[in-house]
């Protein structure tokens, strides 16, 4: 079976250089329509890690608690973070009550 594989554009590759951290492999993926395996490839060949890209301030992290009304998905929105990061963050801050 043969592997058509879609080669990648400068205006691709910067966009991924200039958002990895900001963004999860599922947004990236989804944003550049590739498969999340992809971007994960192409961040290992650029020598690009996420790591611990979403290190919190205490502005965010006030914000979290001053918007609680919010759903979990519009925080991320507005924090520019995945919902997944909100979620945790919830839950270290104990804000599920």
């Amino acid at each position: 079976m043969n592997r058509v594989y879609k080669v990648w554009s400068i205006k691709e590759l910067n966009f991924l250089k200039d958002n990895y951290l900001k963004m999860s492999r599922k947004e990236l993926a989804a944003k550049l329509n590739r498969k999340i395996p992809c971007i994960a490839q192409q961040m290992r060949i650029l020598k690009i890690k996420q790591g611990k890209r979403f290190e919190w301030s205490a502005n965010e992290i006030d914000y979290l608690r001053a918007n609680l009304h919010k759903s979990r998905h519009q925080l991320a929105e507005d924090l520019n973070r995945p919902y997944g990061s909100v979620c945790k963050k919830y839950n270290e801050l104990n804000l599920n009550q």
